[in-house]
């Protein structure tokens, strides 16, 4: 019998997410071992808005990513306003509510629709899932649109929104934006439950079935994007100002990104585990759907690939949500309500819930407002560390059931779970030395 030989296999580009990662397998046999690599070179944001003015550094921290822009935006902003105790009106605060959920309606219907479907439904792109899926493809496209109307809308633009700054928006949209708004959302309402209703009819690969100890912002009264206590399935409960002291980060040498742990272990973050600590506070047709979901066992909170799934019901329940929002704004006086900003010395802490899960800033400024020192970990880089272990847990079930699987096969799977995270991998990396 001959001997085994050892095969090194290279994904060289990790098609259909952000940024670029690479996947490098060491195969022997039924022995292998995967490693996860998110190459994007450092970009050093936190250290080039040093010394920048206030509303200079929250308008570059939103360049971070086009995708996330408004999370990037309004978390950096919160940050800034808990330094120079600033407290918004209650304008503001709906009009943020809006720009957030309309950047998740726009990022999951991208990743669901175009990035997602693809691996599960047998096609290598959505371009060739169009001639049997294109009334879903198109459905897809035009929930992204009426998403990026929503912020021009509010936010000035699609992305890098300008019009939301620290004390406000410079300008409110009309009413007759807002209208039209409104009959929008209503018209793309039902796309989410297509997407809901196809991903649960699909089996997902149960390789990554396993317990999983998932990370979000609490929530109490309604499902949200906001928050000031981080809880997990473990049992840690901790307040925003405290992050650094319990969601660790280690550097590793496969990487630009570091591992991420929570009492020494990884963690995960994303729509899965926002529904898997937060469920039962959605409201209306949404929570009617996840009740159903979880109690027949297609939606399961132990495998990363429901995700997924986790993602097209908060694609319906951020659809409602955005229609309340704008029924009370509609209902209401539009004065803007922008508070004058007063910079002054100090240090604020601010989480929001992205679309990929849990972002971090924490910004300190001097007297006249300038920074001095800035930390921001995104979803992604908080993900980094579960994810490798997901491509390592996912080459080894699959070899184990099929030893025969040729290359291209096994790295079909392999490619499938990052995907599965829905990670923004130039924004992951970042480094900071504390002073």
């Amino acid at each position: 019998m001959g001997k085994i030989q050892k095969k090194i296999i290279t994904v060289e580009h990790l098609a259909r997410v952000e940024g670029r990662g690479m996947i490098e397998v060491y195969r022997e046999g039924t022995n292998v071992k995967a490693v996860l690599r998110l190459v994007e070179g450092p970009r050093f944001f936190e250290y080039i808005t040093r010394g920048k003015p206030y509303d200079v550094a929250t308008d570059m921290y939103s360049r971070i990513c086009a995708i996330c822009s408004a999370s990037h935006k309004l978390t950096s902003i919160m940050a800034t306003e808990r330094a120079f105790d600033i407290e918004v009106g209650t304008l503001t605060k709906l009009l943020r509510k809006l720009l957030v959920y309309a950047s998740f309606i726009e990022s999951h219907s991208l990743h669901v629709f175009l990035l997602a479907l693809p691996d599960f439904l047998g096609y290598p792109d959505a371009i060739a899932m169009a001639d049997k899926y294109g009334t879903e493809v198109t459905k897809g496209l035009m929930m992204k649109k009426v998403a990026n109307y929503i912020q021009a809308m509010v936010g000035g633009r699609e992305i890098h929104q300008e019009n939301a700054v620290v004390g406000g928006f410079g300008k409110i949209p009309t009413r007759e934006e807002m209208d039209k708004a409104y009959r929008q959302l209503e018209e793309i309402r039902d796309t989410a439950k297509v997407a809901i209703d196809i991903l649960a009819s699909l089996q997902m690969p149960k390789y990554l079935d396993s317990e999983y100890n998932h990370v979000a912002l609490k929530q109490t009264d309604e499902f949200d994007a906001f928050g000031e206590v981080v809880v997990s399935t473990s049992g840690v409960e901790f307040p925003v100002e405290q992050y650094r002291e319990y969601l660790i980060e280690k550097p590793v040498s496969h990487s630009f990104a570091k591992f991420a742990y929570l009492e020494g272990k990884e963690f995960m973050v994303g729509a899965l585990s926002r529904l898997a600590l937060n469920g039962d506070t959605l409201w209306g047709e949404s929570l009617k759907i996840y009740k159903e979901l979880v109690e027949s066992g297609k939606l399961r909170f132990n495998n990363a690939f429901y995700n997924n799934l986790s993602q097209a019901i908060e694609l319906l329940y951020f659809v409602d949500a955005s229609l309340e929002v704008l029924r009370k704004l509609l209902d209401m006086p539009l004065d803007n309500d922008r508070i004058e900003v007063k910079p002054k010395a100090g240090r604020g802490v601010a989480i929001t819930e992205a679309p990929r899960g849990i972002i971090s800033y924490t910004v300190e400024y001097d007297d006249d407002g300038n920074v001095v020192f800035a930390d921001l970990v995104t979803p992604t880089a908080y993900n980094f560390n579960i994810m490798h272990r997901d491509t390592q847990k996912m080459a080894e079930g699959v070899l184990l059931e099929n030893p025969d699987i040729d290359d291209d096969e096994l790295v079909k799977y392999l490619e499938m779970v990052p995907r599965a995270y829905d990670p923004c991998i130039s924004c992951s990396v970042h480094l900071i030395r504390e002073e």
